[in-house]
């Protein structure tokens, strides 16, 4: 479609979505604010399945790399080797970094980097002995330019970090602007999002009905299905009247006109390239902008005019999640269409559909036709089984495939993955309990051929301490001499170390 309603379509589904996906209201009866709680409900959850949920006193990622297999197929030799990189977060301002490297399952060389708002402390048993390092975060700059690190200095790396003075120097000047414009900013969003609804309302017909999905044979999920019908012509007043809105809002101008210095010094800070002789110009830029997108809609073509835009919001009885979603646009002879179904929850579904057609040619690539799908089913889940299949397609033809299949007693779980007529199958073990969750990777196999891959995992755990950062020296005040000492003695442990790994 090459007319005004298409290039405007995109950006009216953004912005119904964006909407959707707002914070911080409470669910109300208007079909609008329905839809709104609905999208904020299912994306806490996701958020929550995606993300772990960690104690209070912080929890972990460690990634091992037990690759002595891998390396005896690649090398012709064996050689017990592994790796591990642990990340520790918190919900504080800090957070540590362990890595180990290991042979024979003994350490032979490690590091912990610990950082929070003032120092990053790195120390290493293997690497350092005793001694931990680091440096402090609010008085680098000064303390690099002085250092032998710095203009002049024994190690010289010719970095000059007075450029980065001013950047700093702003964020602590304009911290309590940044924090009160964080906050203004949202209550902004809220009060002109509201006002949108109304134009959303007044110029469409949007309702809610009782409603039904069937899943699968055995699974309906009771919905409420809410329903965005516009015409093309009552689709571009409103789109019109939103970006007016928008131009004359009086609470927009008063945003702008208070934070305009603050604005334009951060962009001035960033050499954004942006040409504004100064604050008092902005508000004048950014209704002129808005201006050429209104003048750019004056006059739509009939095949505008006569088109249809509709869509459709499943949402769950159950949970209150959007599981379902419909979006059509219909401009003369062009149709394109979206649809999405995934539930009965969303952050564990048993069926997952989607559906993209119609789409125009110009947007086509290789692999890519008119028509995309795509199917997710969740074939069987017990207490001692998990499998599930996957497909999707480009006009009929098959893009990719695959399956997978978790034994829950034994951990074992096997994944097949299919496209460009070949498959790779990969086995593994995955484990979920209370206090962690480990999934490893143990052999690949393609083209008749099987790797052993040793072990390759990631494991979090909800509950981990992390270390406590050691009292340090700091590399910024420390003489040419300590300096060449420092680095004689990490080069001599790694050559150590190297000698280790040679000898096996």
């Amino acid at each position: 479609m090459k007319n005004t309603f298409t290039r405007i379509g995109t950006l009216a589904l953004a912005a119904v979505c964006s909407a959707a996906f707002s914070f911080g209201c409470q669910p109300a009866p208007t079909p609008l604010e329905e839809v709104e709680a609905a999208f904020e409900q299912s994306f806490n959850v996701l958020e929550s399945a995606s993300m772990p949920a960690f104690g209070e006193n912080g929890g972990s990622v460690e990634y091992k790399f037990d690759i002595g297999p891998l390396l005896t197929t690649a090398l012709g030799y064996e050689l017990d080797i592994g790796a591990s990189m642990k990340a520790y977060l918190n919900g504080q301002d800090s957070g540590a970094l362990k890595l180990d490297l290991f042979l024979d399952d003994i350490s032979v060389a490690d590091a912990v980097l610990h950082i929070d708002g003032e120092d990053a402390v790195i120390t290493s048993d293997e690497l350092f002995g005793d001694t931990a390092y680091g440096i402090k975060f609010d008085s680098f700059i000064d303390n690099f330019a002085a250092s032998e690190f710095g203009d002049g200095g024994a190690f010289d790396f010719g970095i000059d970090l007075s450029e980065f003075a001013p950047i700093y120097e702003w964020t602590q000047t304009n911290s309590e602007t940044i924090t009160s414009f964080k906050d203004d900013i949202h209550t902004l969003f809220d009060t002109v999002k509201a006002d949108i609804f109304d134009l959303m309302e007044a110029r469409g017909e949007i309702t809610a009905a009782k409603g039904e999905l069937t899943l699968k044979e055995g699974l309906t999920v009771k919905t409420t299905d809410v329903t965005f019908a516009y015409t093309g012509e009552t689709f571009l007043e409103m789109f019109n009247e939103i970006i007016v809105l928008l131009r004359d809002h009086e609470d927009i101008r008063t945003f702008i006109e208070t934070y305009d210095e603050f604005m334009v010094s951060f962009m001035n800070l960033l050499d954004a390239p942006l040409e504004i002789a100064d604050a008092n110009t902005l508000y004048t830029d950014y209704t002129e902008a808005l201006d050429e997108a209104i003048d750019s809609m004056s006059e739509p073509d009939e095949e505008s005019l006569a088109a249809t835009v509709n869509a459709v919001v499943h949402i769950s009885k159950d949970n209150g999640e959007v599981i379902g979603f419909d979006f059509d646009i219909a401009s003369g002879e062009d149709n394109i269409s979206y649809n999405l179904v995934c539930g009965p929850t969303i952050a564990n579904p048993e069926i997952m559909r989607m559906t993209i057609s119609g789409i125009p040619e110009e947007a086509q690539a290789d692999g890519i036709g008119s028509e995309i799908k795509f199917a997710y089913d969740l074939t069987e889940d017990s207490d001692e089984l998990c499998t599930a299949t996957y497909t999707m397609t480009s006009d009929s033809e098959e893009i990719v495939s695959g399956n997978i299949k978790w034994d829950k007693v034994t951990g074992d779980y096997d994944m097949a993955i299919t496209a460009g007529g070949e498959t790779i199958e990969i086995h593994g073990y995955l484990e979920m309990t209370d206090e962690y969750t480990t999934v490893s990777y143990k052999t690949v196999t393609a083209g008749g051929q099987t790797v052993d891959l040793g072990e390759i995992s990631c494991t979090v755990r909800f509950s981990d301490e992390m270390p406590e950062p050691a009292e340090y020296k700091d590399f910024l005040t420390m003489t040419e001499d300590e300096l060449t000492a420092f680095v004689n003695e990490v080069v001599a442990s790694a050559q150590n170390i190297l000698m280790m790994l040679i000898a096996g």
